[in-house]
């Protein structure tokens, strides 16, 4: 409410356009979805535009302006932002090629760290390693996200066999949990149950 460059994008536009799930209402473009269906994260908002100040640099960027949320916003955070290969993202706007981040627990009154571009650089000497991303083509569904090959699971020393079309997995941080598909939850499942040496609960 208190930026002056601020601006709700009109009906109409290529920006409006592109968002899957926007509506209008009096010549303002307008959205509704779901972040994260496993998740329960409904929100609706305007779709906006505003300068942002990240670092020493400034940008008009397009976001949503949450106005309802059923995203639970962990005591206190009030938005998202948008780290995948989408167009709408943060990186993808600013056509940054490289981003890290450290994220410090909500409560601990400490800050995190989102590093963008030339500053994201890869530490730990001869103890780093990268793992390449399957490569994905324009049109493919997986195209916004950044998925990787899954080589495998271990629980303790045993191998868990992971089905054929089990084997590629996505790196983001929105979901606090791992999904696997049955198959290999419910081996992971009965190592874990043999290891603890008692029934889940």
């Amino acid at each position: 409410n208190a930026s002056s460059t601020f601006r709700p994008e009109p009906c109409g536009t290529d920006a409006c356009k592109s968002i899957p799930t926007s509506n209008c209402s009096s010549n303002m473009c307008t959205y509704e979805g779901t972040i994260n269906s496993k998740l329960g994260g409904h929100t609706l908002g305007i779709v906006a535009t505003d300068t942002f100040a990240i670092g020493t640099a400034t940008a008009s960027l397009g976001f949503g302006c949450v106005v309802a949320s059923g995203i639970d916003t962990m005591g206190g955070p009030s938005g998202l932002i948008g780290l995948g290969r989408a167009p709408s993202s943060l990186v993808s706007q600013m056509n940054i090629t490289k981003f890290s981040y450290c994220l410090t627990p909500h409560d601990s009154g400490k800050n995190s760290r989102l590093l963008l571009g030339s500053s994201a650089k890869l530490a730990g000497g001869g103890n780093s390693t990268t793992t390449p991303f399957v490569k994905t083509s324009p049109g493919d569904d997986m195209s916004q996200y950044y998925p990787i090959q899954l080589d495998g699971i271990k629980a303790g020393d045993a191998a868990i066999a992971l089905p054929p079309s089990g084997n590629t997995v996505l790196v983001q941080t929105l979901a606090p949990m791992s999904f696997l598909v049955d198959s290999a939850y419910q081996a992971l499942k009965k190592e874990v149950t043999k290891a603890v040496g008692a029934a889940p609960t």
